[in-house]
């Protein structure tokens, strides 16, 4: 196998060497104003080789530049270009060769070390999380056991609450690393299965409601009385909608509202998420779905991981993702796509057959 390699990179430099060469030659015999000196085309034509291949690349093309000028663009001396003739033109060819391979060696071993650097930092952060799910499973499981006990008094039952929400908002945190270190490891497997959309748009606002409570906002639900047939992993889309809807919950100032609408459409369904939060200016819409972005200037932001998961759960469903902001800067809009399944199952085919819009009815009410 290694002798096979190395016979692909020679054979790679030979080619590299030849193809630029002749390109060179050939803009020259193209560009009659380029025979009074050619000698910087070919030095071009060095340069390419020993940065897109390598020193036995650039010492080829060399060699090729070499013999092409000497045998068939020998300048007269009156030239320009005889000032390079002969032994000098041949050693600075020699040097840019090795002096441009020896920098394209040192700009493979960063981007190696930097690659090297980001893996280990995705498993450094893949155990902490794993740990930390560790640590946290338990707590959860002590709390819900106290919680069927009793609560002994009111500030008991209160400090029971508020160590449980956060006990489970540092989980979600933690799920979420875990998530994105199995994507990029490429280890993240969906079930996708075509079912109705409605019943995971209800636990996921089951899941959020009570941060939404604690806040006092408003949720707005619209969702069509059919079916809404898609093709999605329930668990995943779940914290897709959970994430947005955290994220909405988290930028909203108390008493303000969250809409969450579901509509169909002749190509599939969207799902849209609005607030009347703080908004995001237009120059950091762009970085919102980023790892790690923080686009909440000058204010304490989140970790910058939640919408990242979205936008590649969604993409993993073959689903689009946007954000929208109003021009006076107030709220926020998440609009999701996702494509009409189809292969539907015969109890749903006759209640998923409309584009036509369906009757919507809307529940307002204050999580409170």
């Amino acid at each position: 196998m290694t002798e096979r390699s190395g016979l692909r990179g020679r054979l790679a430099a030979i080619v590299l060497a030849a193809t630029t060469t002749a390109i060179a030659l050939a803009l020259i015999y193209l560009l009659p104003a380029l025979r009074r000196c050619p000698s910087p085309l070919f030095m071009a034509s060095v340069m390419v080789s020993a940065f897109y291949g390598d020193l036995l690349a650039g010492l080829l093309a060399t060699a090729a530049a070499a013999t092409v000028l000497e045998s068939f663009l020998a300048p007269p001396a009156s030239s320009l270009d005889a000032g390079l003739a002969g032994m000098p033109r041949l050693v600075s060819f020699v040097s840019v060769a090795i002096l441009v391979s020896w920098l394209n060696s040192r700009r493979k071993d960063l981007e190696r070390q930097l690659r090297e650097a980001d893996r280990r930092k995705d498993q450094f952060l893949a155990i902490l999380a794993h740990e930390l799910r560790g640590c946290l499973g338990p707590v959860l499981t002590a709390l819900d056991i106290l919680s069927l006990m009793g609560e002994s008094n009111d500030v008991a039952g209160q400090a029971r609450r508020l160590i449980k929400r956060q006990a489970s908002n540092a989980s979600r945190i933690v799920n979420d690393l875990l998530d994105i270190a199995r994507i990029k490891e490429g280890k993240l497997s969906l079930t996708p299965e075509v079912t109705d959309l409605k019943p995971i748009v209800a636990n996921a606002v089951d899941d959020t409601r009570a941060s939404a409570a604690q806040r006092k906002l408003h949720l707005h639900l619209s969702v069509p009385d059919d079916p809404v047939i898609v093709k999605v992993d329930p668990i995943r889309f779940e914290q897709v909608l959970a994430n947005l809807l955290t994220n909405a919950i988290k930028y909203t100032d108390a008493g303000g509202h969250i809409w969450l609408t579901i509509t169909q459409e002749l190509q599939g369904v969207l799902v849209c998420v609005k607030d009347t939060g703080r908004g995001i200016s237009p120059r950091l819409q762009s970085r919102v779905f980023e790892l790690y972005g923080q686009v909440d200037e000058g204010r304490q932001g989140g970790l910058g991981i939640g919408l990242y998961l979205v936008r590649l759960l969604v993409e993993s469903h073959g689903g689009t993702v946007q954000v929208h902001c109003p021009v006076d800067g107030k709220g926020t809009e998440f609009i999701v796509r996702l494509p009409r399944p189809n292969g539907v199952p015969e109890e749903l085919q006759c209640e998923a057959t409309p584009p036509a819009p369906s009757r919507v009815h809307a529940m307002t009410s204050p999580l409170e």
